[in-house]
């Protein structure tokens, strides 16, 4: 049975337009709201680009590899290791994460449907010159399309502090992401299902509060076991 598609191609990319102009230790996000299965496992690789939208400085360079395990049904669990490749900063960002991911509706993926999706994220600065704890509480909407495409929107409230829990949450950091997952290719019966991931984003300023408002693009692939 044939469906409407939700987004058309140019709704999407003026969407991007917007989210560029108006959505005024760094994780990007390339990932929609969509859980694995129990059990079910997938890696990724992704690149992530900071830039200064008020100053002339250079872009902020990450690369990652991330992994993620369904754990019951609507509940993944992930880990993630980004490396600061930026020229003058001697991985100054260089981050290990973790996060839980609570898909809360349509955990059937129905095309058409929303996605609604919660979670919390750890991440450490381990950096001697850093040496941050980053607490984050992400929301996350997707809507499933024909074609194997998921956009979604994803707000994360955001903690810089230096200790493990945060003594308080004054000052946090707030970052915005539009993006999309795409299926790669027909989805291959007991095979692994490789997809592409983009997203453009802003954060108010990189350690929370008033600060320098950063222009955020990522695109990542991950490749899922079979269902």
């Amino acid at each position: 049975m044939s469906r409407t598609c939700l987004l058309t191609w140019r709704d999407f990319l003026f969407l991007l337009v917007a989210a560029f102009f108006f959505l005024g230790c760094i994780a990007g996000s390339y990932r929609s709201g969509k859980t694995l299965e129990q059990g079910q496992v997938s890696v990724g690789g992704s690149y992530t680009g900071a830039n200064s939208m008020e100053e002339e400085v250079d872009m902020i360079q990450l690369i990652a590899l991330d992994g993620r395990v369904g754990v019951v049904d609507g509940l993944d669990f992930g880990l993630m290791h980004t490396w600061d490749i930026t020229g003058a900063n001697e991985g100054l960002f260089s981050t290990f994460w973790g996060d839980i991911k609570w898909q809360v509706t349509n955990r059937e993926c129905t095309i058409g449907s929303p996605i609604l999706a919660f979670g919390l994220m750890k991440g450490y600065v381990y950096h001697e010159d850093a040496d941050t704890h980053v607490t984050s509480f992400p929301v996350s909407v997707s809507i499933p399309s024909p074609g194997g495409m998921t956009p979604f929107f994803m707000y994360r409230f955001e903690q810089m502090s230096d200790d493990f829990i945060p003594g308080s949450f004054g000052e946090p950091r707030h970052s915005f992401f539009l993006g999309s997952e795409f299926q790669l290719g027909e989805r291959n019966e007991g095979g692994p299902t490789p997809t592409l991931g983009v997203s453009i984003g802003t954060l108010n300023s990189l350690g929370g509060g008033e600060g320098d408002r950063h222009l955020v693009v990522s695109a990542g692939v991950s490749v899922d076991t079979p269902k």
